[in-house]
């Protein structure tokens, strides 16, 4: 598993950059985010392998989440 850091480098790469900020601050973003959706993944594996939500509720679950 990557750093966020390490993500924040390749997610940086491309953006005009005149040093240390937009480019970096916008890869930590895309870092960030990435991380989010990894956690949620994690988070619905988790609950629907001890049945405690179905695959509808799993659904709301996600969005809820993601908001």
């Amino acid at each position: 598993m990557k750093t966020i850091e390490e993500r924040a480098k390749l997610a940086s790469e491309g953006y005009d950059d005149d040093g240390y900020s937009e480019g970096l601050y916008m890869g930590y973003v895309e870092g960030a985010k990435e991380q989010n959706r990894i956690d949620i993944d994690k988070a619905c594996d988790w609950l629907k392998a001890r049945n405690v939500l179905t695959d509808a509720s799993l659904d709301g679950f996600r969005k809820a989440m993601e908001e």
